[in-house]
């Protein structure tokens, strides 16, 4: 199968420079969601999405999570999914952090969309991600995003 190569490079060597950026960033964030996929359990019914367990038995707590790289910033990831359980117990606080606490050991930004199909409606949402340290991408916006050099 034959492969198309386009060069985009110019003359200018500063817009070369941010395209480079750019593909590095990309790629960073790719790797990513790889290195968490290799190192988190998969869900048994979808394969996309990853599970952290804490405790055992009755006491048994799981955060299910889905990540890709963003579409919404370069070299960020994108948290399209996740959910604790049990529910509104901690749980979805306790998945949040650790998944912010991996990101920050390799400076990963996120993004996310307050989404309104789940059972916690999208204002909600967006006051929780808030005290997580999320913020709207534009005022008003429910699309929103976390950097590690805000902590």
């Amino acid at each position: 199968m034959n492969t198309l190569n386009i060069s985009i490079d110019t003359k200018d060597p500063e817009i070369n420079q941010k395209r480079e950026q750019t593909r590095i960033a990309k790629q960073k964030a790719i790797d990513w969601v790889a290195k968490m996929q290799a190192t988190h359990h998969k869900h048994p019914m979808n394969a996309r999405q990853l599970v952290i367990g804490w405790g055992e038995g009755e006491a048994q707590q799981l955060g299910i999570f889905e990540l890709e790289p963003s579409f919404l910033s370069y070299g960020a990831v994108d948290i399209k999914w996740f959910q604790g359980f049990p529910m509104r117990q901690g749980v979805g606080t306790k998945l949040m952090k650790e998944l912010q606490r991996q990101a920050r050991e390799d400076g990963i930004r996120f993004t996310l969309h307050a989404w309104d199909k789940g059972v916690i409606g999208p204002s909600k949402l967006v006051q929780f991600y808030k005290k997580l340290g999320f913020k709207p991408i534009a005022p008003g916006s429910r699309n929103m995003h976390w950097d590690p050099s805000w902590d």
